[in-house]
Order: C-alpha cells, then sequence, then structure tokens
C-alpha cells in the first residue's frame, strides 16, 4: 500500500510514496553512540576529547575501553600504543580541547568527504544527475512497484533528506541552503511516477518540487 492518498475536492486524484536518501550505517551508529542524549562523563580524565568514529566502530567495546586510553594519552600524548588501541576501536581521530564540562568525551561520525562537502554548481542539476541514477537502485523497487499498482492520474514519490544522507554534498547543500538555485534539466523519470518532491530535514532551505510543467520551490512551515 502506497503511503498516502491525493486529494483535491474530495476526489482522490493522486498517490504518493514518501522515501528517504540515507546513510543506514551513520544513523545507526549514531543513535547507539548517542541516542541517550546524556553528556559523556569520565571523571577519570580532564576531558574536551571528540573522538570520529568509523562505521565499523563497536560503540559499546569503545566506551568500555577509551576511558584508560584517553587517560594514557592526556598523561603522554606520544604513547603510541593507546593511540593504536583506540584505531583498533575503530576510533579514526582524536582530538582533545578545552572544555566547559571536564571529563567529556563526544563521539562523532567520520564519513566520506563527497558526502561532507565540496563545490556546488550554479545550477541544481546535480540534483537530476544523482536522482536519475539514485531512483534505479534496488532499494527503490519497493516503492516504485506501490505506485505502479495504483491507477491514478498522478504517482508522486517524496524523497526526505536526513542530516545522514547518502546524497553528495552537491545535493544535500541545494535543500539545506537558502535561494539555492533549482535544476534546469528535467529528471528522467521512471514509469511508475509522474511527480517529484525533494526536502532536507534541517530547518534551512525549501522544498524542490518537479510536475510536468516544470521546476518549482515552497517554502517549509517551521
Amino acid at each position: 500500500m502506497h503511503d498516502m492518498d491525493l486529494m483535491r475536492d474530495g476526489v482522490r486524484f493522486g498517490a504518493c510514496e514518501i522515501t528517504a536518501a540515507a546513510d543506514t550505517t551513520s544513523i545507526e551508529l549514531w543513535n547507539v553512540a548517542n541516542g541517550s542524549g546524556e553528556r559523556w562523563i569520565e571523571t577519570e580524565i580532564a576531558g574536551g576529547w571528540v573522538l570520529s568514529l568509523a562505521p565499523r566502530c563497536k560503540v559499546k567495546k569503545l566506551k568500555q575501553r577509551a576511558p584508560s586510553l584517553l587517560y594514557r594519552l592526556e598523561a603522554d600524548a606520544s604513547d603510541r600504543e593507546a593511540g593504536a588501541l583506540l584505531q583498533g576501536l575503530g576510533v579514526v581521530d582524536a582530538h582533545r580541547s578545552d572544555t566547559d564540562f571536564p571529563g567529556s568525551i563526544y563521539l562523532t561520525i567520520d564519513r566520506n568527504h563527497a558526502l561532507t562537502g565540496g563545490l556546488t554548481g550554479e545550477t541544481g542539476d546535480e540534483l537530476v544527475t544523482w536522482f536519475n541514477h539514485w531512483v534505479r537502485q534496488p532499494d527503490l523497487e519497493h516503492n516504485l512497484a506501490k505506485l505502479a499498482a495504483v491507477d491514478r492520474a498522478e504517482r508522486h514519490l517524496f524523497v526526505l533528506m536526513p542530516g545522514f544522507t547518502s546524497a553528495p554534498f552537491s545535493v544535500s547543500d541545494l535543500l539545506a541552503r537558502a535561494a539555492a538555485p533549482l535544476p534546469d534539466a528535467a529528471p528522467d523519470l521512471p514509469p511508475e511516477l509522474t511527480h517529484l518532491w525533494f526536502m532536507s530535514t534541517w530547518n534551512a532551505g525549501g522544498i524542490f518540487h518537479w510536475s510536468p510543467t516544470g521546476w518549482a520551490r515552497f517554502d517549509k512551515l517551521v
């Protein structure tokens, strides 16, 4: 069953599927590492540590062993064995700075640089280039199949981009930046689709919409 019926004047005219271009590995790791929302404090260290984690990191083991290793590094920053043991636990980078919360340890995710920064184009065509490939991935087959089963004049796909998105920066930036340019190019739609929507989960940015009449932008209600 598709996610939403679209109605106008009491008549169903379309169907909509909602999906996300999500980096599920990073999202799952972030939830395990920071899902409690509580600040991680270890009283035996001075703290102010930021640990960047690889996707393969086992957070439970890291939380058991990291405090003693960080204690060693605070005592001797050149302790290579302690550094190597942290790397073995899935820590890509460890950085210490001043903090208002003694003993604090912060966990973040090390991600591909293409997902977190880079050049942006003068048009929004990067969104179209990415979408044309992404929509034909196996993970989207079930969304398209549900829309194909609907006998409606319009079949919409609404694509959300969370903070940890699988889309490259050149795409996610368009949806998170104020007044970002719309694409000039039309998407290469699979036959199951007639309309597209794109929106990031950040407060900033707008909603991009494709219909047979072209591209349009809508403001978010925040």
